[in-house]
């Protein structure tokens, strides 16, 4: 992983300081604090360990096949923690992937501009995790975003497992699948993508422990909804 950037960013010369550590020095939750970003484009589940810290690490799986608005998704909740700071009654209180999130969002940005919004299409090879650090008060709580290629969704409804698809997948806490809203909404394709979504949901129930899901209807005229078990 980068190193934060900017005067912010905090040294240590002691090697078993993880750089999780030296965040957690930096993001000290006060009134007026400046959240600390770092470079990072993604990370693994390896890199986010030393940033769990004491804390531990909620692992959201973002699921669903290719053009079912994952990314867009997650460029939509940071634009929110830029916006208003944070999301819902939590505070943006830090990332280790700003340039992650910023390299996902540009073309959101520029084609906010024309008549309809692109996003950057994410391949297996880029699979991966955003990090969020969210505040309700005084706790912080380290949140794991995944931003994985529709093609692997793809894999996991013709057989392949969840773990076998991803190698941490058992350690997803919750899990978002997402259904296009223009697919549901069409007689020719409704049928298909409803299927595809009781797949992923029956290789979800299959992970142990099973993580908690939601179901999203995106990218459609219709107001979001979701249904949580």
């Amino acid at each position: 992983m980068s190193e934060p950037a900017g005067a912010e960013a905090a040294e240590s010369d002691d090697p078993e300081v993880a750089s999780g550590e030296e965040l957690e020095e930096l993001e000290e939750v006060s009134s007026g604090a400046t959240p600390t970003r770092t470079q990072d484009l993604q990370l693994t589940i390896d890199d986010a360990e030393p940033i769990a810290g004491r804390r531990g690490m909620n692992v959201t799986l973002v699921a669903g096949e290719t053009n079912t608005g994952k990314t867009s998704l997650l460029t939509g909740i940071w634009r929110q923690c830029l916006e208003t700071g944070g999301v819902g009654k939590l505070r943006f209180a830090g990332t280790w992937t700003a340039l992650g999130f910023e390299r996902r969002a540009w073309l959101t940005r520029a084609a906010a501009k024309q008549d309809s919004s692109t996003t950057l299409r994410t391949f297996q090879e880029d699979n991966g995790f955003l990090h969020l650090r969210l505040a309700d008060g005084t706790d912080l709580h380290e949140l794991l975003l995944s931003d994985v290629a529709g093609e692997t969704f793809k894999n996991i409804r013709k057989g392949a497992t969840f773990a076998q698809a991803l190698n941490w997948a058992e350690k997803t806490d919750n899990a978002v699948v997402l259904v296009s809203g223009a697919a549901v909404n069409n007689n020719a394709t409704r049928s298909t993508a409803l299927a595809n979504t009781r797949t992923l949901l029956k290789q979800l129930q299959r992970l142990e422990p099973a993580p908690r899901v939601a179901v999203a209807l995106t990218m459609s005229d219709l107001p979001l909804s979701a249904k949580v078990r």
